[in-house]
């Protein structure tokens, strides 16, 4: 199979001829998205072969080239194909790094530069030239960049290969200044991308630390709460929060699977409502040669009138069909529906497993300070554990067992760090106050010493100060604003302001 795979990397006039021993000078060494023969309608024999033009990230899998290559296992009878796939490893990873935009995105595709509409200042890759055309490669959405991260995540874990570190961490500090758990449960994450400028030309004598492009730049066009891939996400930070011994990737990793746990689970699996415009493409008629006829799947009949309903009646005698029905024929609002994609599930529980494998045993000490605040569960009765290791989750409260009995797990224990990173990431500081001027996608503004700055959830959103600055409840008395303590009675911390005395906050 390895062998039959390196069809996929001969150059665009190579395949056309079906040569696997053209030229090495001849080939790029990268993953084309598909190669086929094509024929007739009349059913002559396939005549010609065909490949795609076009050259994205996500065809590309560093891991398995690794695998082909350097695993004695897998490799081929034939020294030449072993090489040939060391060759692709090398070139992949570069490719993905001349793809890396200023932020740390993967943007664009690259395509043969044989073409005559190539522009005069283009950026070339070996023999490729970039181009915007996104579209069939997918690359501009961002389960794109996961699932190829993902690939680049497995093989650091094995190799620790520096190239590979310095394009995922760029990644990662990117996806982590874009990426969103929000206080309902859920999270945000980044749908479709696009950008603006493009890559500098790839200089093959050069390291992969030293290729930036300062011009090339990506930008979130929407985001939505993909439960898959946000799991492939989770899969990404475990393995290099596993790897680094980095505790944050860890946190907001396992973070992640929490959340699909409590918010999307059901008694067919994992599913969040959606809503889908494109139902409105149900009746639009296909590109059927005038006067063919034939038949489809579960025997359908194919003509020049087909539409994408017409072929497919079962959907019909789905309960549901009638909410699509109504929208596409009585004008009734877009129908919402819960969906079990058969993907999905296999990534949350794949996550799943690789927690239940790497961190079994490791769990995040409390952030803060003692006596641990646990909110949810002490208004249940409960006293706040310890430690971080959750043995229970019921009704959205995380609970763990010590010494005998149930304890709430501390707040403090899941909360990924929060840092203005929406500012920090363009350059911007960090505000010393929380005076709103302006709000945008990324987050909140202000503006100081005449400058713009990314005003920090730390010190300005209630449920932070609030949380930071929360006492324990003596009747008639208020939490200090300040930490400096007068007395000390019955284990209370006490301290005088404004001529009142007050309890001491848990955060002091």
């Amino acid at each position: 199979m390895g062998d039959n795979m390196l069809y996929f990397i001969n150059s665009d006039n190579s395949l056309q001829n079906f040569n696997l021993e053209s030229s090495n000078d001849n080939k790029n060494y990268l993953l084309s998205r598909y190669f086929s023969w094509k024929g007739n309608m009349q059913g002559d024999w396939l005549t010609k072969e065909v490949t795609s033009n076009i050259i994205g990230i996500g065809s590309q899998n560093p891991l398995i080239a690794y695998i082909l290559s350097n695993v004695k296992d897998f490799n081929s009878e034939n020294p030449d194909s072993i090489l040939k796939w060391k060759k692709s490893y090398q070139r992949q990873i570069e490719f993905i790094r001349w793809l890396q935009s200023s932020e740390g995105a993967i943007v664009g595709v690259a395509q043969y530069s044989s073409n005559n509409d190539i522009p005069d200042k283009a950026s070339y890759f070996y023999n490729l030239v970039f181009s915007k055309n996104s579209k069939e490669e997918n690359n501009n959405l961002f389960s794109t960049q996961c699932f190829v991260f993902e690939s680049l995540a497995e093989l650091y874990y094995i190799t620790k290969d520096r190239d590979v570190e310095i394009i995922i961490n760029k990644w990662l500090n990117w996806v982590l200044s874009v990426f969103h758990l929000t206080s309902d449960g859920l999270f945000k994450i980044p749908n479709k991308l696009s950008f603006e400028g493009q890559p500098k030309s790839w200089i093959p004598t050069n390291s992969i630390e030293k290729h930036r492009n300062d011009k090339l730049n990506v930008i979130v066009e929407d985001y939505n709460n993909s439960i898959g891939v946000a799991a492939s996400l989770s899969k990404i930070l475990l393995l290099m929060g596993k790897k680094t011994n980095n505790e944050d990737y860890l946190t907001i990793g396992r973070d992640i699977l929490e959340k699909i746990e409590v918010t999307s689970k059901d008694d067919q699996g994992y599913s969040v409502s959606e809503t889908f415009y494109q139902y409105r493409q149900f009746n639009k008629k296909l590109p059927i040669p005038e006067d063919f006829k034939g038949l489809y799947g579960r025997s359908s009949k194919i003509n020049d009138k087909s539409t994408f309903i017409s072929i497919r009646s079962y959907y019909k005698k789905d309960k549901d069909w009638k909410k699509i029905n109504d929208f596409l024929n009585k004008g009734t609002p877009v129908p919402t529906f819960k969906y079990h994609r058969f993907w999905e599930q296999c990534e949350i529980l794949s996550a799943q497993g690789l927690y239940s494998q790497y961190y079994t045993k490791h769990y995040p000490k409390p952030k803060c300070c003692k006596p641990y605040v646990c909110e949810a569960a002490m208004k249940m009765g409960y006293r706040c554990c310890n430690t971080c290791e959750i043995k229970f989750i019921d009704e959205n409260i995380k609970y763990g067992y010590e010494n005998g009995e149930w304890c709430g797990i501390p707040d403090e224990c899941y909360e990924p760090t929060i840092l203005c990173k929406h500012a920090t990431r363009f350059g911007f500081p960090c505000c010393d106050t929380c005076e709103l001027q302006y709000i945008d996608d990324f987050g909140n503004w202000g503006f100081e010493n005449d400058n713009w700055c990314g005003i920090s959830p730390n010190m300005c959103d209630p449920f932070y100060t609030e949380k930071n600055t929360k006492c324990q409840k003596v009747e008639g008395y208020e939490c200090c604003k300040e930490c400096k303590v007068v007395t000390e009675e019955d284990n209370i911390k006490w301290g005088y302001e404004n001529e009142n005395w007050c309890v001491i906050p848990y955060s002091c």
